[in-house]
């Protein structure tokens, strides 16, 4: 059996997260906003529409400095959240 670092694992997945996150296909939004439309659930129509509002964030670009917009469909800051999270993990010595 072959042995894998638990650290090699977390990487893999932090890539492929977010090559996920920055590419998303056509096909996948099409997918979506198909699945959104023929939904006869409330709940589910409102879940696939958020979905759908998350797809429309955009990254911007400035000239050699790559900023990634971090903001739902809802106002929040993902990017304050995320690092707020982050801080409370790494204070308590899980991170």
């Amino acid at each position: 059996m072959r042995e894998i670092a638990a650290e090699q694992i977390t990487q893999a997945v932090r890539g492929l997260c977010i090559e996920a996150n920055h590419h998303l296909g056509g096909d996948v939004l099409s997918a979506i906003q198909e699945a959104r439309k023929n939904e006869e659930s409330p709940l589910a129509r409102s879940v696939l529409g958020e979905l759908e509002e998350n797809a429309a964030i955009r990254r911007l670009w400035v000239k050699d400095f790559p900023v990634v917009v971090m903001n739902d469909a809802h106002g929040r800051d993902l990017y304050e959240e995320g690092l707020a999270q982050f801080r409370k993990a790494e204070a308590s010595g899980r991170r």
